[in-house]
């Protein structure tokens, strides 16, 4: 593995092992210099970045078409590799951070979480949720205001500040302060894979790979 990775599983840490199952409402939690990846059942992947912190919402039936796998982000950034996702389909997998929801159309895309951080542009803000996408379009919306959203396409991202609405897209390589193109940390990722996900599944254990996990954003 890649740093320090913790689990837990019904209120209790789990030793962090090669091949260990991961299940419906673990939690997942990185060190600083630290990743992961947790692969489900139908191949969808999270690649979790340094001092994140994730939350696993996954159907307990088989998945089929009205399933919803929803990932909590209650901190840093994740990346998500999104399996059979249905272009202008209804989403099937989202991630979801204290104040947005992030659902995927796509198949690749980043979401960051920050608290207690400053940003010129909204005065008195001090969370915010960014969201950037590769393959595909994401639907951002509010958690606050869910029927307002904002559609993302690739190579665009959006941001959610505190209360307010998703911001209109913009491109990445346009954008300052947030996730870029190039944002992404160097290291060795952790799979966490192996067992059952209420109907998903990981498949493997902790495996070495030359991929790099999504950076979360610096305060």
């Amino acid at each position: 593995m890649s740093g320090r990775v913790q689990v837990t599983h019904a209120g209790k840490v789990a030793a962090t092992t090669v091949g260990m199952p991961v299940f419906n409402g673990d939690q997942v939690d990185t060190a600083a210099g630290s990743s992961a990846t947790v692969t489900l059942l139908d191949t969808s992947t999270l690649e979790i970045g340094a001092s994140s912190k994730i939350k696993l919402d996954i159907p307990t039936r088989a998945a089929s078409t009205s399933t919803m796998a929803r990932i909590g982000l209650l901190a840093g950034a994740v990346r998500s590799y999104v399996a059979h996702a249905v272009a202008g389909g209804p989403p099937k997998f989202e991630v979801n951070t204290p104040n947005a929801v992030a659902a995927a159309r796509g198949t690749k895309y980043d979401v960051t979480y920050q608290e207690g951080v400053d940003r010129s542009d909204f005065k008195g803000c001090h969370r915010f949720t960014d969201v950037a996408v590769y393959d595909g379009s994401v639907e951002v919306a509010n958690l606050a205001n869910p029927a307002n959203t904002v559609v993302v396409q690739p190579g665009y991202k959006s941001t959610v500040p505190c209360a307010l609405a998703p911001t209109a897209a913009s491109a990445i390589a346009a954008s300052a302060g947030g996730l870029g193109a190039g944002a992404i940390a160097a290291g060795v990722l952790t799979g966490i894979t192996g067992g059952v996900l209420g109907g998903y599944a990981a498949a493997g254990g902790f495996n070495g790979s030359n991929n790099s996990p999504p950076a979360s954003p610096s305060k």
